[in-house]
């Protein structure tokens, strides 16, 4: 009887189905719907949205002639009926998306470009980037709060999203990425700490990513369908490295949002919560306009904000270095221990709490990142460090 078999079949499923018996069933190849340098596939319940830079956005049916041989993942649906609506102007997730960038338009347009490229599932062997969600504040005791958690939870809306503790992550670690699995198309390192070893992730956001499991065989998942990074910070992540740069994108929060000025006192309600049908339609367009805007035009960085700067420099230099350097201006040839007891005069450091190469280092580093040229020679006779700069 049924009851009888179940019964046998839950009593031996270890051996029933183990990686052994696996071996003897027979294989069948079925074609995953997937995105391509070209269009972004969106599953719903009741269609495919397909987008496109040639077609913007368009709404299939399972069984449209372009997608009915393929299939899905079950956990990548979106569970909702879409029906397309542009209607953005009012809607609590717009006006969210322009506080967070400071009412200013080429930002908006940047963060477009940056939602776009994560929700584009495509993975772009000359485009290896990570995002990074941080902030314009220059000081990082003052963080927090700004929305880049609503951002990211908009995010998690579109596609699965794996959210890992930021704070004490170590890349190296094992079982780092234990929860990742093959449909995975977000990892989102949430609030990481200080002096995050960036250089440990460049291998995982270029070349693909070994997941290890609990008792459980390794899984390495290649470039073409591993996740996307994500990274939340208050602090700057660092990037003075060319390799590090090339694959970082920032996308400064602005302070609008705070303690005090929080998205739900502004808007009036909890984005996401007791939304109707309509708001839901219109958020749904909306992200799936990022796409578009991205496939559209590419995405290209933003000149990171002198506040931004600030914060780079102070937490590796020290406040007080940037506070010396910062309108510092050099215009005849000047002896480098000149400067250097002149900074610590000023900062009241002695040579053992800031030493002179640590000094020369800093000075290298803040002039690249305030786009500064420093011309470096030696005196003749000497062949005592002059420089100066502009």
């Amino acid at each position: 009887m049924r009851d009888d078999l179940l019964e046998i079949v839950q009593q031996r499923s270890n051996t029933l189905f183990s990686d052994a018996q696996m071996e003897f069933v027979e294989y069948t190849n079925v074609k995953i719907l997937k995105s391509d340098k070209h269009y972004a596939y969106f599953p719903f319940i009741n269609a495919i949205a397909r987008v496109s830079a040639t077609n913007g956005i368009e709404l299939l049916e399972y069984t449209h002639e372009d997608i009915k041989s393929y299939v899905v993942w079950k956990s990548s649906v979106i569970k909702h009926e879409i029906n397309l609506n542009d209607d953005f102007l009012g809607h609590p997730f717009y006006k969210f998306l322009w506080k967070i960038n400071a009412d200013i338009t080429e930002r908006v347009d940047y963060c477009m470009n940056i939602i776009g490229y994560l929700l584009h599932d495509y993975k772009d062997e000359m485009k290896p980037y990570c995002i990074i969600f941080g902030e314009e504040s220059a000081s990082n005791k003052v963080g927090g709060g700004t929305g880049k958690g609503l951002l990211t939870k908009a995010v998690s809306k579109m596609l699965k999203t794996v959210t890992i503790d930021g704070k004490g992550f170590d890349p190296n670690k094992n079982f780092a990425f234990q929860r990742v699995t093959i449909d995975t198309k977000v990892i989102l390192l949430q609030d990481t700490e200080k002096n995050l070893p960036f250089e440990s992730l460049f291998s995982k956001i270029t070349d693909g990513l070994t997941v290890e499991k609990k008792n459980k065989d390794e899984l390495f998942i290649d470039y073409e369908n591993s996740p996307k990074f994500l990274i939340t910070t208050n602090y700057n992540i660092d990037n003075e490295s060319q390799a590090a740069n090339r694959r970082q994108f920032l996308l400064e929060f602005s302070n609008f949002f705070n303690d005090q000025n929080t998205p739900v006192q502004y808007l009036g309600e909890h984005l996401f919560i007791g939304w109707n049908t309509e708001k839901w339609d219109i958020f749904y367009t909306l992200m799936l306009t990022t796409v578009q805007f991205y496939l559209t035009n590419d995405l290209r960085k933003m000149a990171e904000s002198e506040t931004s700067i600030q914060k780079r420099i102070s937490d590796k230099f020290t406040p007080e270095f940037y506070e010396w350097f910062f309108d510092k201006r050099v215009e005849d040839w000047t002896k480098l221990s000149t400067l250097y007891q002149e900074f610590l005069t000023q900062s009241e450091f002695s040579e053992k709490d800031y030493s002179k190469q640590r000094f020369g280092k800093a000075m290298d580093s803040s002039a690249k990142f305030m786009n500064r040229k420093i011309e470096r020679s030696k005196e003749p006779v000497t062949k005592n460090i002059i420089l100066k700069w502009s």
